[in-house]
């Protein structure tokens, strides 16, 4: 008997943050400085300035550049994040769900394709 189980994509509306999808988005990489170690996750405008948490505001950061930046505005510190924080598209979500991308699935998903 072959097994079916569905992935709930999130569509439209917003989408709930957390580190595991920053990351994701981010491709596990600092913003800040291109690192791939002891990532964390940065507000760009601190809480403690008013900062949100939101995936406008939320990137990935290792610990030095997070430390070094502090709680200062990204002109301050004169550190910038090199892409715009966004919401990752549902592909991403659909990638965090499921660990393995079956092949009968790949014809339907366009990114697993590439």
């Amino acid at each position: 008997m072959v097994s079916n189980y569905y992935v709930k994509v999130p569509r439209g509306g917003s989408r709930k943050v957390s580190r595991r999808a920053v990351l994701a988005r981010d491709n596990h990489c600092c913003q800040y400085c291109g690192s791939r170690a002891h990532l964390t996750i940065d507000h760009v405008i601190p809480k403690s300035r008013g900062g949100a948490t939101t995936w406008e505001n939320i990137v990935t950061s290792c610990a030095p550049c997070n430390s070094r930046k502090g709680d200062r505005l990204p002109r301050e510190a004169n550190m910038h994040p090199r892409t715009s924080p966004r919401p990752p598209d549902p592909f991403s979500f659909i990638h965090l769900a499921v660990t393995e991308i079956r092949r009968s699935w790949r014809q339907y998903l366009e990114y697993a394709a590439v």
